[in-house]
């Protein structure tokens, strides 16, 4: 049985990733990068910082600091996303009625703290969820368990009490490494047979075949 429930959000939450997808062509373009060969896929699930830093280092920047890059990024992501970030259907309605059964439940991102509540504000996520955390706020990134720590000890209870939505492998390390169960929407088609034993539920479909009413007798409210 679990006590509380935490989500990643880009990809997981919100369809988002297509607006990360563009905004990672035009960061690398602003750097002076070449971005014809691209390929957004290998940064998924790591976090804005992680990226940041890579091309950071890559294009050799040495005239702006990580955090006023980050701060580059999440502008070229807002322009691009506007109000065009949605909410997952089937993760809306998961969430919903867990608020209605008071289940605990947090967001653990590798985006930007900044970005996270904007987005969840502009979607009305944060109706539902008001504990939401960023990477940044954590020592290091997904893959490593910090986030998924912190969210938990956040919301009160043993990482092993939480039940974690997840569409990366990156991410879904993330979780298991922190001793969370976690339910692996594996979008992007990663097929490691290896992670996927580990998985409380895998949907190689991503949300497709995804009904949530199926975890809600194993969650405690």
């Amino acid at each position: 049985m679990f006590k509380a429930v935490i989500f990643d959000f880009d990809g997981t939450l919100v369809d988002s990733e297509w607006a990360y997808a563009l905004t990672d062509v035009e960061f690398v373009k602003a750097l002076g990068g070449d971005s014809s060969n691209f390929d957004h896929s290998e940064f998924v699930g790591g976090g804005v910082r992680y990226f940041v830093e890579y091309f950071k280092s890559k294009l050799e920047v040495e005239d702006q600091s990580v955090d006023e890059l980050i701060g580059l990024n999440d502008k070229i992501f807002l322009d691009i996303a506007d109000d065009n970030i949605t909410v997952f259907p089937k993760m809306l309605a998961l969430v919903k009625d867990l608020h209605s059964r008071g289940v605990p439940m947090a967001i653990a991102s590798g985006s930007s703290q900044w970005i996270l509540e904007n987005i969840a504000s502009r979607t009305g996520l944060d109706k539902y969820i008001d504990k939401i955390y960023s990477s940044q706020l954590v020592e290091y990134d997904k893959p490593q368990p910090d986030i998924y720590l912190h969210a938990a000890r956040e919301l009160g209870v043993k990482p092993e009490e939480c039940l974690v939505f997840e569409d990366s492998a990156t991410g879904f390390r993330s979780a298991i490494r922190a001793g969370a169960k976690c339910v692996w929407f594996d979008s992007l088609g990663n097929k490691n047979k290896e992670l996927e034993k580990l998985a409380y539920k895998y949907y190689p479909d991503g949300q497709d075949s995804f009904d949530y009413k199926e975890f809600l007798d194993k969650i405690i409210h």
